[in-house]
């Protein structure tokens, strides 16, 4: 079977050669599945979020975004994004957080530390998406697959698929300012309740050291 597919964010077309499944009903189809390499939804996909979240980023991007995070952090929040609990409302606690670049200068590593919990994240640059790549796990066994994004000068997207230990998927997305000469870090957090209502979560980091 062969479908020829454009692209609707990028205009690039390309003819897939696929198996498909077709199920009728009344005489018409009703569902069409397709198997095969899923490479060029997926990169249709990321292009898509692209375009709602900011441009492509550079490796000279990447080490802006390492530079304005590197050293020690502390902030008084409820939660952050390594918790299932985040964006629930809450009494306030103090966490901190400590970021260093690798000895090549090409990731940097991310240490985090709560009143329940602590987190190892690792951040890279992706060459093939042209996004920031951000992999964390906590101790309460909760995984963050996370990508970076341009929004402006000393601010950046952040779109957070989280996966708690039990298996419940939680989607987020996150806008990072940094200001007060580099010494302040705001990551303002919106996603849903469990009743599909939207949340906002509002983080403010000051910088201890570098």
């Amino acid at each position: 079977f062969e479908l020829c597919a454009t692209g609707r964010t990028t205009g690039r077309k390309l003819v897939i050669r696929d198996h498909v499944d077709l199920r009728w009903a009344d005489g018409k189809i009703a569902e069409m599945l397709v198997y095969g390499n899923p490479s060029f939804m997926e990169q249709e996909e990321e292009a898509l979020q692209a375009s709602r979240e900011g441009g492509s980023v550079t490796r000279k991007d990447f080490k802006t975004f390492c530079e304005a995070q590197l050293g020690s952090w502390a902030g008084e929040v409820t939660s952050v994004i390594s918790e299932t609990d985040v964006g629930k409302e809450g009494k306030k606690s103090t966490y901190k957080w400590e970021a260093r670049l690798s000895d090549d200068g090409k990731a940097m590593t991310m240490t985090g530390m709560g009143p329940g919990t602590t987190g190892r994240s690792l951040f890279f640059y992706d060459a093939a998406a042209k996004v920031i790549r951000g992999s964390g796990v906590s101790s309460e066994g909760v995984v963050n697959q996370q990508t970076f994004r341009i929004a402006g000068k000393n601010k950046w997207n952040r779109r957070t698929h989280q996966t708690a230990a039990d298996g419940t998927t939680s989607e987020f997305r996150s806008v990072l300012t940094l200001s007060k000469k580099g010494n302040q870090l705001t990551i303002v957090i919106h996603g849903k309740n469990a009743d599909g209502g939207d949340t906002k979560q509002t983080n403010v980091w000051r910088r201890v050291s570098k």
